[in-house]
């Protein structure tokens, strides 16, 4: 939903400002990936990708329960972050590629890794910024701007005291936990 002042918001989730809070990044963090996963047919808990299904349930229990997972707030952020952008991470190394240099397929890059002089980090095949919003079969498509639909939603969001999580869940018109 994008109702205002709801801790289970959209609205409220990739809204909210989180002012050095993991978990409320976190929960931003998971919120995109469930958009990003409905959008392409992959259900809102991601059980249908299989390169992030497994870290998507892992990192929502950090936000949600509370309950520590296999992976850090921090490490779930780096690689939910990672797929919201069309990348590919990597567990070992914490690292994000989203594409490879020169379109080589075998050198992994992202936005801000130098490739050499005169060579381009090239978008891994089907990046999720090159894919329209939309999905036919539960007909859902997003148009510019976006899901927040608006700058003035956005910014009332921000300038409540509801917040998706923690404290300021009790600031809401309903909750999101459980």
């Amino acid at each position: 939903n994008t109702v205002l002042n709801d801790a289970a918001s959209a609205e409220e989730a990739m809204c909210v400002s989180p002012r050095g809070d993991q978990i409320l990044q976190l929960a931003r963090q998971l919120t995109a990936a469930a958009l990003n996963c409905v959008i392409s047919g992959s259900g809102g808990d991601c059980s249908g990708q299989p390169q992030i299904a497994a870290t998507f349930q892992d990192c929502n229990t950090h936000a949600c329960l509370g309950i520590a997972g296999t992976l850090s707030v921090g490490e779930c952020i780096g690689a939910l972050d990672c797929f919201n952008n069309g990348g590919s991470f990597d567990q070992s190394t914490g690292s994000c590629a989203t594409g490879t240099c020169g379109g080589d397929g075998l050198t992994p890059c992202n936005g801000s890794t130098d490739c050499g002089t005169g060579i381009s980090c090239v978008p891994l095949p089907n990046n999720c910024h090159d894919q329209p919003l939309c999905n036919q079969d539960i007909n859902l498509c997003f148009e510019p701007p976006g899901p927040a639909g608006s700058s003035n939603e956005c910014n009332a969001a921000r300038d409540n005291a509801c917040t998706i999580t923690g404290p300021g869940e009790a600031q809401c018109g309903s909750d999101s936990c459980p």
